[in-house]
């Protein structure tokens, strides 16, 4: 068994004498627990040990994970995952929503929180259809809800929102000041 850290490893040998080794870390996209958290998971939701040098590496942190059996090199199931493909959907360039925290206590539905210029961070509740399922519809699906809140968020009237709701579907949105 190799290490949680290595996504990949590959040794070539060169004749004559030499040999390539090639190893390919993991990237870490999301903490658990806390920003001082060690523990991390990559996009595709396996989770590592980042060591004591990446603690001043900002990360999003995912809270409420119910699983206690967080386990090195294994991927994470359920809400985490879904808390997973939020990040990655946030992180497309057309959108470029930052996320600090999301929340995955709740059945159906995540909490972020996220950060906008220099007011107080918004509360988001999103579900999406076919959340989970890892789909392309999915994933669509997902950025439509993204982009809706980007919407929001660079509205003058969004910028003044404590929470946002994009669990509905057909497009609604909710704010709360």
């Amino acid at each position: 068994m190799g290490s949680p850290n290595i996504k990949s490893m590959s040794i070539v040998r060169i004749l004559p004498g030499t040999v390539r080794i090639e190893i390919t870390e993991r990237d870490p996209v999301a903490r658990f627990g806390s920003k001082s958290s060690l523990f991390a998971a990559d996009r595709e939701g396996y989770v590592f040990n980042l060591g004591e040098s990446a603690l001043r590496i900002e990360l999003p942190v995912i809270v409420g994970y119910k699983d206690d059996s967080l386990t090195l090199g294994k991927a994470v199931q359920g809400q985490a995952a879904m808390a997973l493909e939020a990040l990655d959907g946030c992180n497309d360039p057309r959108l470029c929503l930052r996320v600090d925290s999301i929340d995955v206590s709740q059945d159906g539905f995540l909490s972020l929180v996220m950060p906008i210029g220099g007011s107080a961070p918004q509360e988001v509740k999103l579900a999406w259809k076919g959340m989970g399922t890892g789909t392309s519809e999915s994933r669509q699906n997902l950025l439509r809800k993204l982009n809706l809140v980007a919407q929001v968020q660079q509205s003058p009237e969004g910028k003044r929102l404590a929470k946002i709701d994009v669990t509905h579907e057909g497009g609604k949105v909710y704010g709360q000041p």
